[in-house]
């Protein structure tokens, strides 16, 4: 069974139960006495403990090297000894000489011989016999009708038998004296000594009163003794932990007395101890066997520190796919909210722009100033809607090459008017910083954030820090997206002198909306509209924190290399909006009613005639009816049945070269170049810019065949 497949209690009990079965069989018929049916014991306890149909011992004919001769043989639980067998197209024939081999199932399709149909042969295992000078002796050999499994357990059993059907042939051929006897004794053991050496699995035997008698290479190589230096002495005191040696002979007293113990014949997992004093998990099978002495404690240990590592590992990746998962349906729910608001605000700051102007060509100065605050509460709503969008990577940023040192360093000057004079602030950067792809209008917001989260936290008393550096992971998780971060960085940390976060926080601090700050003091977009920006441009967040020695928050972003080729564009500034009236028939599509009926106020105050289609499909009918009627079409993006993209597909299949502008209030995917690609000419966002839109539209109205302005 893999090690890595999780099985129940039942199993696990069934498992232990038939070790512990097949342990003592196994110790029971290696020790039967030498006799004349030593071969019949041997094969019948074989099959038994492995349960399978057939066991049988065969001697190879020194003088026919392609027979076969069954010394004895357990055939459906009946003995059946002293016949001959061809070795062609058998399985027997890659045994002998050879290796252990492992067929488990389809042996009659994989091996022609009539004997394997005859025993109905499904499964197939044998091992090769030497002498003790490594002569070639013959095989042992188990088949059943149906699959066999475990192939490691079919093999240690094998071995064991076979060490001693090795050791019963040479006495059979050897008819000498007590001495040589003797001899053919020494070198059974010696045969046994070498299966338990090359054992994988670590071998610690001990007598009744815990006294180490046995400690193979394995266990040597495991736990840093040498054999020789630990033969006679107690196993508690070496290789289990201190904290636990009083349970260990409080167990032992009770075996000694009772025959019983809560280990034996079971798989169980434990801690053991090395040399050094360290500590490992270990999996331990116990069983009693029979010894020259008397009866011993046969252990078998095996390290599954590699084990618990892969265990550790895969719950690692459970937890970053979860989180992963729910920022990804966080990002998606508040992506979709900064829409919806979008739409709002593209309405409500449009009217009062539009209310402004009215206000001041009236003279009315106070409805003017109540207009201004309207407006100035209108715009920190959207730059809490791109705070949101940031999050959710529906508005990603215009990246240039930018050198951190520079940047920050003159940032600070706008950060200390910001802080109260109670708190010191401290610079570390490395002029030789290398430059780094982003935005440097997120970057400062990301920086802002942290620093007034950080003053926060000192309660606007403490020692701010704000350093840049080069530094070089290995094994770092990110506190945001949980995914492993490795390699070389450009780092800027900003470190606080406050209370530290605690872990419960440090789990959800990157949520939208989570706030440990008391209502009105903070609209929890923050750390996440951190988390949006940091992701954006391929970096990651470290936390360093303590509870009550503060805290630092670790900016990692992926150094530019000098191979990389960057394109910077921008933006002039719009100019003023044209005061004449403009002229022309423009088609709008919005599914948002309030939306549409602003955009036709608006560009009806320009002096345009619009057509208002509420629906998309309603508006692309209209138009195939009479292509040549608009001279603009201003379309949403975000509609039932068809996009505002799709739409303009089709309008510009009927009429190529048609003026069309798309905005949008939210769209993870669209970029101004997808636009371009579907002769859309303008891109526009909302809430929309009225000024830019303005200008937009008297370009196009102007020059309907001109360039793409997206």
């Amino acid at each position: 069974m893999s090690k890595d497949v999780p099985v129940s209690s039942a199993d696990m009990r069934a498992d232990d139960n038939i070790l512990r079965e097949s342990l003592r069989l196994a110790a029971e018929g290696v020790a039967t006495p030498g006799s004349g049916n030593v071969f019949r014991e041997l094969v019948r306890h074989l099959a038994i403990s492995l349960d399978v149909d057939h066991a049988f011992i065969g001697m190879l004919d020194p003088d026919q090297t392609d027979s076969v001769y069954v010394i004895s043989g357990y055939f459906f639980r009946q003995f059946n000894d002293g016949f001959s067998y061809d070795l062609k197209d058998t399985p027997c024939e890659n045994v002998i000489g050879q290796q252990f081999r492992f067929y488990p199932e389809k042996v009659q399709e994989l091996f022609a011989d009539p004997h394997i149909r005859k025993l109905e042969t499904e499964g197939y295992a044998g091992i090769p016999l030497y002498d003790s000078m490594g002569g070639v002796l013959g095989l042992m050999a188990v088949a059943h009708s149906k699959p066999l499994h475990d192939s490691a357990l079919t093999e240690d059993l094998l071995k064991i038998f076979s060490v001693r059907a090795a050791v019963e042939i040479e006495r059979r051929h050897a008819d000498q004296a007590r001495s040589e006897k003797e001899y053919e004794l020494h070198k059974s053991e010696h045969r046994m000594r070498t299966t338990v050496e090359a054992s994988i699995d670590c071998i610690v035997c001990m007598d009744f009163e815990g006294r180490l008698i046995e400690f193979n290479p394995a266990a040597e190589q495991c736990f840093g003794y040498s054999k020789f230096d630990v033969i006679g002495k107690p196993m508690a005191e070496l290789i289990i932990p201190p904290r636990l040696r009083e349970g260990h002979e409080q167990g032992m007293a009770r075996f000694r007395k009772t025959g019983e113990g809560a280990y034996l014949g079971k798989r169980v997992e434990v801690t053991a101890m090395r040399a050094d004093g360290s500590e490992f998990p270990a999996e331990l099978a116990i069983d009693v066997a029979p010894g020259p002495d008397g009866e011993i404690l046969i252990g078998y240990v095996r390290d599954i520190t590699e084990r618990r590592e892969a265990e550790r590992q895969r719950r690692q990746l459970e937890t970053q796919l979860q989180q992963a998962q729910k920022m990804e349906a966080i990002g998606q729910l508040t992506g979709g909210i900064a829409h919806d608001f979008n739409n709002i605000l593209t309405a409500m700051s449009g009217y009062v722009v539009l209310a402004g102007d009215h206000a001041g060509s009236l003279g009315d100065d106070k409805l003017s100033r109540y207009l201004e605050r309207a407006q100035r509460s209108g715009e920190r709503a959207r730059d809490l809607i791109q705070q949101m969008l940031t999050f959710s990577r529906g508005q990603p940023g215009e990246a240039r090459p930018v050198r951190l040192a520079e940047l920050i360093r003159e940032w600070v000057g706008l950060l200390e008017t910001t802080l109260p004079s109670s708190v010191e602030i401290r610079i570390d950067l490395d002029p030789q910083a290398s430059t780094v792809l982003l935005d440097p209008v997120q970057i400062e917001q990301v920086l802002m954030n942290l620093c007034i989260n950080a003053r926060d936290a000192m309660q606007g008393n403490g020692t701010l820090a704000v350093s840049l550096r080069h530094i070089t992971l290995n094994n770092g998780v990110c506190a945001s997206c949980r995914q492993p971060v490795a390699g070389k960085f450009v780092e800027i940390a900003v470190s606080d002198t406050g209370t530290g976060i605690p872990p419960e926080v440090q789990e959800r601090m990157f949520e939208p909306f989570y706030s440990t700050k008391e209502v009105g003091h903070g609209s929890g977009m923050g750390l996440s509209m951190v988390h949006g920006i940091i992701h954006e441009h391929e970096g990651h967040v470290l936390i360093d924190s303590r509870q009550g020695e503060g805290a630092t928050l670790r900016i990692l972003l992926p150094p530019l290399s000098s191979g990389d080729v960057i394109e910077v564009t921008g933006e002039s500034p719009a100019e003023d909006s044209d005061s004449l009236l403009l002229g022309g028939r423009v088609l709008l599509v919005d599914d948002e009613p309030a939306v549409s009926e602003f955009m036709q106020d608006l560009l009806e105050s320009w002096g345009l005639t619009v057509t208002v289609f509420n629906s998309s499909i309603d508006a692309c009918s209209a138009f195939s009816d009479d292509p040549d009627s608009f001279e603009l079409v201003i379309l949403d993006q975000t509609m039932p049945k068809m996009t505002g993209i799709e739409v303009a597909r089709n309008l510009l299949g009927l009429r190529p070269g048609l003026p069309v502008i798309l905005y949008t209030g939210y769209s993870e995917e669209i970029t101004a170049e997808q636009v371009s690609r579907q002769g859309i000419r303008a891109l526009v966002n909302k809430p929309v810019d009225t000024a830019r839109l303005h200008e937009l539209v008297t370009d196009l109205l102007a020059h309907p065949e001109g360039s793409d302005t997206a």
